[in-house]
């Protein structure tokens, strides 16, 4: 399996390293996670263990920065 077709688990850690610079998230990465804007409360639980592409992890990471 190539890199590009691996499937990441979306964990807790992971989204908490992840997080902007002032602690919260963008619009851009919740986009990526499919969380409508604004976030209601408990998105963050519904996403944990999430399936989600190699793509769409680089993405998420490379987006706390916009």
């Amino acid at each position: 399996m190539t890199i590009r077709n691996q499937i990441f688990a979306v964990t807790e850690d992971w989204l908490l390293a992840n997080r902007t610079d002032s602690g919260g998230f963008t619009k851009a990465q919740l986009s990526i996670l499919e969380v409508p804007w604004p976030p209601k409360n408990g998105w963050f639980k519904e996403r944990t263990g999430w399936r989600i592409t190699a793509a769409e992890k680089r993405a998420f990471e490379s987006a706390r920065k916009e």
